[in-house]
């Protein structure tokens, strides 16, 4: 998940940029393109049909299911019999909602914990690291509200592996170097390009030396 440290990402539908300082609060905003959203009427009867709402014993739910079934056959012509229909309907409708807040407290959890390792974390680098990252692909580097659906994330050409963003490991430079503090072994760049590899398959002969060449140098060091 994007944090704190990266900028200018995420449009909203206003056309305005969030801050970065503002990601988690967005993440948890509760409206439709937050995290955790509310559950529109639309989706609650999709998932509805989907059986998001079934009983967990199965007398109720088969009980239910008939109800709804006999009261769609009948159309609705018998008013005690529907009215069992409209409660089934209710209480299906809260059983749905019920395991939504409590997915989304799990989400509002685990975002919080996100949070706070981000914030640990920030822009942390261990006194002895290098940085090697591939940046030749188009990777999708953006998403903006404000487009249509469908062409909500941008990708950038040479943005990264066509995974990561080349930013996700930008973020670290400032903090690489100010460890080294101008005493990296001679000849290596604490950061690299290693040129357009895709994420998953990135660990060509090429850059193994590179990684190879790296330990080597800090097996080295006192």
């Amino acid at each position: 998940m994007p944090n704190h440290a990266y900028e200018g990402w995420l449009t909203g539908p206003s056309g305005q940029v969030v801050p970065a300082a503002q990601i988690y609060a967005d993440y948890l905003s509760g409206g439709p393109r937050s995290v955790v959203p509310e559950l529109p009427a639309a989706e609650l009867a999709r998932l509805l049909e989907e059986g998001l709402g079934d009983a967990p014993d199965a007398i109720t739910r088969a009980s239910e299911a008939r109800l709804i079934e006999l009261d769609d056959e009948w159309d609705g012509r018998f008013p005690e019999f529907h009215e069992l229909r409209l409660r089934a309907d209710r209480a299906r409708a809260a059983r749905a909602l019920a395991r939504w807040d409590a997915y989304r407290a799990t989400l509002r959890a685990g975002v919080a914990t996100a949070q706070a390792f981000h914030q640990v974390l920030g822009g942390y680098a261990h006194p002895r690291t290098f940085m090697l990252y591939a940046a030749g692909m188009a990777t999708e580097t953006a998403y903006r509200w404000d487009l249509p659906a469908g062409r909500r994330a941008v990708p950038a050409a040479g943005g990264g592996d066509g995974t990561v963003p080349i930013a996700s490991a930008q973020g670290l430079d400032a903090g690489v170097g100010a460890q080294w503090a101008g005493a990296a072994p001679p000849r290596l760049a604490l950061a690299e390009d290693v040129g357009a590899h895709e994420h998953s398959t990135c660990f060509v002969p090429d850059v193994n030396q590179r990684v190879v060449r790296r330990v080597q140098a800090l097996r080295l060091l006192p």
